[in-house]
C-alpha cells in the first residue's frame, strides 16, 4: 500500500510539474509584450514541457488553448479551383480555419454545421478557409455530396503537419482575428457525440463570444 501511494504521489507531483512548466511558458512567450509566431510558441511549449518528462512522448500535454495570442504562420496554398490563398487572403477579416480530412468521421458527421454556420455570418464579416489533408482527385466524390460555400484548399497534410504544427486530433478549428492572431480553437475530436448543429452551435458560440 504505501509502494502505490508513493507511486500515486509521484504521479501527482509530475502533474503538478507539468502544468507549472507550462504556465512559465506561456509567461515566456509574453515577455517584452512580443508576439511570437506560431512555430516559436508552440516549440518554447513542447521544449519546456520535455524539461520535466524527459523522453517522454508530450503529445498528450499540448494544449491548444496556449496559442491563443499567437500570430499564425507564414502559408501560401491552392484551392479546388487553383485560387492560391495565402495570410494576405484573410488579413482585415475574422476567419474561420478549419482542418480535416475525408476518413475522419467526425469531420464528414460536422462539416454541414460549419456550412450552416457560414451561411448565416458570411455578411458578418467572417470567413472560413478550409484546409484539407487530400487531393483534388480524393475529394472528387464529397465534392458531390456536400455543397461547400466556402473555399477549400487541397493537398494541405505537409502545410498542416510542419507549417501549422497539428498531427493529430481532427476536425481542428483555429478562429483568428482580422490581423491573423488566434483568439479561439475548437477540437472537434473532443466532442463525444459529434453532430452538425454541435458544431453549429458551437462556431456560433465562439464567433458571438469574441465578437468586440
Amino acid at each position: 500500500m504505501k509502494g502505490l501511494y508513493k507511486n500515486y504521489n509521484n504521479c501527482k507531483m509530475k502533474k503538478i510539474a507539468i502544468v507549472f512548466m507550462v504556465i512559465i511558458a506561456v509567461i515566456a512567450c509574453k515577455k517584452n509584450n512580443k508576439i511570437l509566431s506560431f512555430s516559436e510558441r508552440t516549440s518554447e511549449i513542447r521544449t519546456s514541457v520535455k524539461k520535466v518528462i524527459k523522453g517522454t512522448d508530450t503529445t498528450n500535454f499540448y494544449d491548444p488553448a496556449l496559442l491563443i495570442g499567437a500570430k499564425i504562420p507564414i502559408f501560401e496554398i491552392a484551392s479546388l479551383d487553383s485560387t492560391i490563398f495565402n495570410n494576405n487572403s484573410i488579413y482585415g477579416k475574422k476567419t474561420i480555419l478549419h482542418f480535416w480530412y475525408r476518413t475522419c468521421p467526425n469531420c464528414m458527421t460536422e462539416l454541414p454545421g460549419l456550412i450552416k454556420f457560414y451561411d448565416e455570418f458570411r455578411n458578418q464579416n467572417i470567413e472560413v478557409l478550409s484546409f484539407a489533408r487530400d487531393t483534388k482527385d480524393e475529394l472528387s466524390e464529397v465534392i458531390k455530396s456536400v455543397p461547400f460555400n466556402f473555399p477549400v484548399l487541397v493537398n494541405c497534410g505537409p502545410l498542416m503537419d510542419f507549417t501549422f504544427e497539428h498531427m493529430y486530433g481532427y476536425p481542428f478549428i483555429l478562429y483568428v482575428d482580422e490581423k491573423g492572431v488566434i483568439t479561439n480553437y475548437i477540437r472537434g475530436e473532443s466532442n463525444e457525440t459529434p453532430s452538425a448543429d454541435g458544431m453549429y452551435q458551437q462556431l456560433k458560440t465562439l464567433v458571438q463570444g469574441n465578437q468586440k
